[in-house]
């Protein structure tokens, strides 16, 4: 197994994932992991540290609950993280810390309904995607260490309330969704922010040109 570099574990009977053996032997060659559709219910700290050179790890429609502080803390290396479908209602900062490497970031149709500031763990993170949730409100800062966020896909949640701060100039975001909200009104100033780099805002079904 130390040669693999895909694995699909899709449609097994999963719970967790165990934390490396006393030998710490390590799939190394491993960068593609596929764990959808099973019981997994948590990520724990170290679950993953089997495998420590992942690119990309799919862990969507299974019946997470729960991500503990440092869970992907060994995934250096990961790219693309896809959490979809599961049963989230909050992911702590500490738990995102440790992907220095992430650039795609799929959360859509979980229960998020609190969103923690995102850590500078991810600051190279490009595209996120948090759409059909139960989010009600952006606080500032919450994305402020995105410094290259480009998408933000936050349609179908039951947004009322966004930061005149939630925003900064320097991130390059060029596309935000906030379709299906619960939005009345929109703060000038959260978009003036990024008005140079913003291309495309869709808002409630109407589609606008910045």
């Amino acid at each position: 197994l130390r040669q693999v570099t895909s694995m699909n574990l899709t449609r097994n009977s999963i719970i967790r994932l165990k934390k490396v053996t006393a030998s710490k032997g390590v799939m190394a060659t491993l960068t593609r992991l596929v764990i959808t559709k099973t019981n997994m219910q948590e990520v724990d700290a170290e679950d993953f540290s089997l495998c420590p050179n992942l690119i990309q790890l799919d862990l969507s429609d299974n019946v997470i609950t729960i991500v503990r502080p440092s869970a992907f803390m060994s995934q250096s290396k990961l790219e693309r993280l896809d959490l979809s479908g599961n049963r989230l209602i909050r992911l702590p900062g500490l738990s995102m810390q440790g992907m220095a490497s992430l650039r795609t970031f799929n959360l859509s149709g979980n229960k998020l309904s609190l969103l923690d500031i995102f850590p500078w763990d991810l600051a190279k993170l490009q595209i996120l995607d948090m759409s059909f949730n139960e989010i009600r409100s952006l606080d500032q800062k919450v994305f402020h260490h995105l410094e290259n966020l480009v998408k933000l896909n936050l349609k179908g949640n039951k947004i009322s309330q966004v930061s005149h701060s939630v925003f900064l100039a320097e991130q390059p975001l060029k596309g935000l969704d906030l379709r299906q909200n619960n939005l009345e009104k929109l703060p000038y100033e959260a978009i003036d922010v990024i008005e140079n780099s913003l291309e495309a805002l869709h808002v409630e079904g109407k589609f606008f040109r910045v």
